[in-house]
């Protein structure tokens, strides 16, 4: 099995294979120890997701905080008028 194809068969991520494949660019290496870099690099990542360092890559969704106040107004604005959707809109770009 060539290099390439023993780092293209393991279900690390690509940023993965490619610094394994960046160690071992200008070396002639067996398959031994290539296979123990890639064992390492498991070891590296799951240190890293159990040790809480890596953590995604923000926040999965979008929320949007009002004042206590805001909501009040807008619920009243919603209570009174129509066309509170332009009026609010309106109002935030300012």
């Amino acid at each position: 099995m060539s290099t390439k194809a023993l780092i293209g068969a393991t279900t690390l991520g690509n940023l993965s294979k490619d610094r394994i494949r960046k160690h071992f660019a200008d070396r002639v290496a067996d398959m031994a120890e290539i296979s123990a870099h890639i064992q390492e690099e498991r070891a590296f990542l799951a240190a890293l997701n159990d040790s809480g360092e890596i953590r995604g890559f923000g926040a999965t969704r979008s929320e949007i905080l009002a004042a206590p106040r805001d909501k009040v107004q807008a619920a009243l604005d919603r209570l009174i008028f129509r066309d509170v959707a332009t009026r609010i809109w309106k109002t935030a770009s300012r």
